[in-house]
């Protein structure tokens, strides 16, 4: 989960280099409007909830013993 999250974002900061290049370039406020795009936005989002899903998956544990606990601790 984590290797497609970061690979999906590698891959998307070609975008945000260019939208960089846009506003490094913008000589008008009408060129900035090019940059009001929510994509950047959504796509922190979604790492964000993608990498807290990750860090609750791996630190809740079930209660108690698992059945594979049982059997290994009485066999």
């Amino acid at each position: 989960m984590n290797l497609v999250a970061v690979g999906v974002l590698l891959l998307y900061m070609q975008t945000l280099g260019y939208l960089a290049t846009l506003a490094r370039n913008a000589t008008s406020p009408a060129d900035l409007y090019l940059l009001r795009s929510p994509s950047p936005v959504l796509h922190a989002g979604a790492a964000v909830a993608l990498l807290l899903t990750a860090l609750v998956l791996s630190v809740v544990k079930p209660r108690g013993v698992t059945s594979y606990g049982h059997r290994k601790a009485h066999p």
